[in-house]
């Protein structure tokens, strides 16, 4: 679920030459996920490397903050992780602080997965901006939590 096209034509390129038929493509806003999936429907999110939209007045279109969180609940099942995967410091504190005060479950974090979870499969899949992040030698930071 992406809202800019090409990202979208990117994936199903992709998906059509590796012939993978587990995969769906959506161009929309993320926060009309609902009108997409049933409720308990979707078994986890992964948000990868977001707009971290610093200025304050942003704090509730973060992908992660509790608003957010809120309208993914109701898409996910019983347990479903949301998990995070940025170069941003900003965005991975904020998404811990969003965890700490609505009292969500931690799963796990990291500051960087490459010394933490080396060789870890799904943390290993690198989109294009993570490995240009990479380059520039950023470590990927990533949390993993239950709303």
């Amino acid at each position: 679920l992406d809202i800019k096209g090409n990202r979208i034509w990117t994936g199903a390129k992709k998906a059509l030459e590796d012939n993978l038929s587990n995969v769906g493509f959506i161009r929309s806003q993320v926060d009309r996920i609902g009108n997409f999936f049933a409720p308990g429907e979707i078994y986890g999110i992964w948000v990868t490397f977001p707009d971290p939209k610093p200025k304050k007045g942003n704090a509730r279109k973060r992908l992660t903050s509790a608003e957010m969180v809120s309208i993914y609940q109701k898409v996910l099942r019983p347990g479903g992780q949301i998990q995070l995967k940025t170069d941003s410091t900003f965005n991975y504190d904020f998404t811990l602080e969003t965890i700490r005060d609505n009292q969500y479950q931690l799963v796990r974090h990291s500051e960087d997965i490459d010394r933490d979870y080396p060789g870890e499969e799904l943390l290993q899949i690198r989109t294009y901006y993570e490995q240009k992040f990479r380059e520039k030698g950023f470590p990927i930071r990533f949390v993993s939590f239950i709303p």
